[in-house]
This record gives C-alpha cells, structure tokens and sequence, in this order.
C-alpha cells in the first residue's frame, strides 16, 4: 500500500525545540514537543544525546585520606578560591574537610582541624566563601574557618556564629541558624584587616542591628538582583520551605540600627526553597526546588509577562512526582553551560549519605533573540550516575560543572559534565549514552477514527562510531510498549577518507551534511487483551531507545484508516433482556441501554 492509497494518513514531521512535557496528555502535545526524554538534549531543534560525562581521577596525599574521603558520609560541598585565585572543590565527608585542587590535578588534601572534626553523623553541611575565609557549617559545631594555609574554629563571642545556609554579598557575611539569621561586619580590609569579614558584633536586640527572624526555618540564602537591574546589586532573599523574604538592610550599621522604617518584607508569599544548594540564580531571578516542584522567583525589572513567580516544572512532572520530601534537604542545583540543572528521586543511604537517580535540565539557549523570543524548555532527565551534588566552578574564567557520585561499590568519586563530548568516559574508555525519547501520541488529523500503524521512518546524521535504535509504539496510551524494530550502524568514514582499520570502538563520525534514513516496516500483528490488533487505535505513540551518537532529525510514521468493525462487528453484541410474565408470547423488554448508576445493593 503506498502513501497515494485512498485512507493512507502520514504525520510525525515534527521538530523538537520545544522540549518535553509530560503534564499533559501525549495526544494534545504540539508538533515541536516530546512526552519524555532521558540524556537527550533538544538544543537546535534537533534531538541528541546530553554531553557526555568524564571521571576526573583524584590523586591524594597519603593513604589515610584516600580512605577517609572515599568510604565516608557524603555531607556537602563547595567552592574556594585561594589568594592567587586557583580554584579548588571542598567537601565535608564524615566530619572531615577536604579540599581538590583542580589545578593540581585533583589533589585531594584533608584540611580538617586537628584533633577537632565536624560532627561525623550530621545529615548536611554548608559552605561560603567570604573574601579569602572558607566558612563551613554543619548547625551543630562551631563554624569552621580556613584562609588557605589555616583551620581552626571560630570564636563565638566576635566571629561566625554557628548556624546553617550562609550568603556573601555587600561586604557581609550572613549566617542563618534556624528561623533567625545575622549579618557580619561590613568588611574594611585597610584598617581592621582581612579578619573583618568573619566579624560579628550582633547582640539579641533588632534595634541594635541584631539577629532578625523570620517565619519557620531558614532553609536557604541568595542574593538577588536589584528590582532595577541598573543600580547593581539587589536584596537579600531569605528562604523558608515556606515563603521568601527580602531583607535590605543599609550598609552602614549606624544608619541600620537607627531606621524607622522596616527592612524586611515577603517576597513570595507561598512555596519557597527546600534547601539552600538548590537555589540557583539565573538572570538576577531565583530558581529553586519547592515543595510542588521548581519554582522561580522573577526579582529583577525586565519583562513581567514572561515566565516567574509560579511553578515551571509541570513538564518534568514525570522526574519529580516520586520525590520524597523528607530528603529534599540534599537537593543541589547549578546553571552551566545555558542550563538549569537540579538533581532528582533522591535515595537514602544510611553509610554515605542522600544520592540522587539523576538530574532535570531546563535549557536557556532558546531564550534570547532578536527575532524570535523563545521560553526556556526543558530537556527531560538526565541520568548515569548515583549523583550527591552538582557543583560549577570557574577555572581559568571558564564555567566548569562538577559531580560528587557515588560508585557502585559505595566510594565518593568526582566527574565533569562536558559541554560538548559524545561519549560518557569512565577510568579508561569512552562509553556510548544510553538515550530515549517518548513522541507524541498522532490522531494523524482523525481522532475519531481508528488507524492501523502501517510503517515509519527517521532520519539521521552525525553518526559517530557505532549505534543502535530500537523502536516502539503504543495505541491510545496504552501502559505497555510493542517493540517494533532494531538498527545498527557504524560510521565508517570521517571527512570522506577511508578508515585504515574500520574498527566501531574508534569514534569516527559521518560529516555533519551527511544525513540518512531508518526505514520503520510495518509492526507485527499481536492482538491485545481487549481484542485488538496493538497497533490499532485511535491514536499512535512512538518510543527510540539509542546508544552511542547520532543527530536525529524528523521522524514520519504512516496509517491507514480502519473501519469500526476492527474493534467488534454489532451483530455480536447481545443486547440483555427481560422476560415480562404478564405477557403470553413472554413479550421482551429491553433493559440494555439506560442503566441505573444506583441500582447496586449489597
């Protein structure tokens, strides 16, 4: 049967710059979106795997750190850069705080306080960088200071306070503990000297530029950008699970603690952060994981039509819906590369700390243009690795992204999220990414007619090494997949040049204008429990499943019409009747067609 046949339908042309959404119904998705995808990235308009993923070998400086960095409880992590500005990854495992110099090749040295750890058992810790000082917190112990070559405690009575989530910004140090939070000593490094960012003179009273407080527990801090972007820096937004208060309070604390006027106000009245490494500033706006999903805070003055101040995760519903609450407080988040990356089902582990299944992106590229003013869309879920915290750091001024993981033998590693690799790559090999994508469920513009599946195809380029596609389908949403079919490919040349050795594990790729066609046959007739054939519906849903790289470009699928009788010829339906004794030829009446909603009894 060609496409010319008189009932032969095709649909499927579509693009995808649109994103996933998997909050509504695969049926009513436009002709740009996808139901779901998993390590794919839609930035282009064309679908392809996410960058891939590189294990950064630690090197460390003696055996007792190997062992007590890799085999403990994962609590946090963070970024310092020293005085010549080198950058450097902290974290705090079991108590202890270590430090990875990237640019020493990943040194781990343990700079704990001798003799004096973190508490080993507290759940999370958090760190800010103060000028030169690293403040590290875990809301039981006294802050932990180090400036690069010292560790040692903070004293209580002038410095850090102990508390929890910590911000930096307008000379100060903020430190939150429980639903209170204090501002340090504006920092005046010419005549108090460097000491003065970690100096505290708070006392109990609020006219005296003392603690203030807030509604509930502080669960995170940020700075935003100021309401006219043009004046520079903004408020401090103070999270609760709750709400999100801006504080503003002068720089000058003369001025402060003689005001009239309150300094503090809501600036979001419902749903704040659950935690403080989720919240990621974006723009001068605030993106953060709330109790019903991420939600933004849009704080700067631009354009107030747009996206903000609301839930923008209904299309990952399908990646947060199995969240548990309880463990959100591990939740981390990072903007790399145009994207809005947060972890996701986080799970616990008693040993080592909450790991996370994977991570949502929410891609900006799209966002900017002077001709065309696109919303961010997310890309789907992104997974691979048994995630802790995700964290960007910024070496030789280039944004890098990385993640502290959990190996599968339970040991803390460290990898990099490219920007631009085709393979994920473990200690010794590339390793092709395993991706899939969900279409959306075609009508093929008749959606109240059954269609057979008849065939499809998808086209491709940029092959690089060796791949395979396995193809399925589903009629009318059905909870079950058909598996349909499987292509392999290896590329075999590389700007037209013959391979000496047409190995697939050496990644070669097709020129990027090479483009190709997998030709999807007519499915197999397998009947349903209900009767029907399993590519017979009145709608269609695809599915791909991938490894290795390609650049997938359009797919077509292709029905015809079927008449109703598919689905049960009316002759063989038995209409039920009753039987009035009062009549001699026993005269029936029908009773089939206006049921009682209501006539069950026990």
């Amino acid at each position: 049967m060609s496409e010319n046949d008189p009932g032969t339908i095709t649909d499927g042309n579509l693009s995808f710059e649109g994103g996933i959404d998997s909050g509504i119904p695969a049926s009513l998705l436009g002709q740009n979106e996808v139901s779901w995808a998993v390590n794919t990235t839609m930035r282009g308009g064309f679908l392809k795997p996410r960058p891939g993923m590189v294990k950064r070998p630690l090197r460390f400086t003696d055996g007792a750190t190997l062992t007590n960095f890799e085999g403990g409880r994962f609590q946090g992590a963070g970024t310092y850069y020293d005085t010549d500005g080198f950058p450097n990854l902290v974290a705090m495992v079991s108590g202890r705080t270590f430090k990875l110099s990237v640019n020493q090749n990943y040194l781990v040295s343990d700079i704990s306080i001798p003799g004096d750890l973190n508490q080993p058992d507290a759940p999370h810790a958090w760190f800010q960088q103060a000028e030169q000082w690293l403040v590290a917190q875990d809301g039981i112990t006294r802050a932990y200071l180090y400036n690069g070559s010292i560790s040692r405690r903070s004293d209580p009575n002038t410095e850090v306070p102990t508390g929890g989530p910590m911000a930096y910004g307008k000379g100060r140090l903020w430190v939150a503990r429980e639903n209170l939070y204090f501002g340090g000593d504006l920092v005046d490094t010419q005549t108090t000297g460097v000491d003065s960012v970690i100096q505290f003179t708070e006392n109990d009273y609020l006219a005296e530029g003392g603690a203030f407080a807030v509604s509930g527990t502080i669960t995170g801090m940020a700075f935003g950008a100021n309401l006219d972007t043009s004046l520079g820096d903004g408020d401090l937004l103070v999270c609760t699970s709750e709400n999100v208060y801006a504080f503003n309070a002068p720089v000058d604390r003369t001025t402060w603690k003689n005001l009239s006027y309150p300094i503090q106000r809501f600036a979001m009245l419902k749903y704040g952060s659950m935690n403080h490494e989720g919240i990621s500033v974006v723009n001068g706006d605030l993106l953060f994981r709330s109790q019903i999903g991420v939600m933004s805070l849009k704080y700067a003055r631009r354009d107030f039509e747009g996206w903000g101040n609301s839930p923008i995760s209904s299309e990952v519903t399908r990646g947060l819906e199995k969240d548990t609450q309880s463990r959100l407080y591990a939740c981390s988040s990072a903007t790399f590369d145009n994207r809005f990356l947060m972890t996701i089902l986080p799970q616990k582990d008693t040993g080592h700390g909450v790991w996370h299944m994977g991570l949502v992106s929410l891609d900006f590229f799209t966002v900017s243009g002077i001709r065309k003013d696109f919303s961010p869309a997310w890309e789907g879920a992104w997974t691979g690795l048994r995630i802790l915290r995700i964290i960007t750091l910024t070496v030789n001024k280039v944004d890098r992204c990385y993640i502290f993981a959990l190996s599968a033998d339970d040991k803390i590693e460290l990898w990099e999220l490219t920007k631009a690799s085709k393979f994920d790559r473990d200690d010794t090999d590339d390793v092709r990414i395993k991706w899939a994508v969900e279409g959306k469920s075609y009508a093929f513009g008749k959606p109240d007619s059954p269609k057979r599946l008849l065939r499809g195809d998808v086209w491709f380029d940029e092959v690089t090494g060796e791949v395979s596609m396995t193809s399925r389908f589903r009629a009318d949403l059905s909870p079950c997949w058909t598996n349909w079919s499987r292509w392999t490919a290896c590329a075999k040349y590389r700007d037209c040049d013959p391979v000496e050795a047409p190995d697939c594990q050496v990644p070669l790729s097709y020129k990027g204008q090479v483009r190709s066609q997998i030709a999807l046959p007519s499915p197999p007739d397998v009947s349903t429990p209900e009767g029907a054939l399993s590519h017979t519906g009145y709608d269609i849903q695809w599915r791909l499943d991938f490894e290795g790289y390609m650049r997938m470009k359009r797919i077509k699928l292709t029905a015809v019409d079927q008449p109703d009788f598919v689905f049960g010829a009316m002759e063989n339906v038995e209409c039920v009747t009753n039987t009035d004794p009062d009549c001699p030829d026993g005269c029936a009446t029908q009773a089939c067609c206006d049921l009682d909603d209501f006539a069950y009894t026990i």
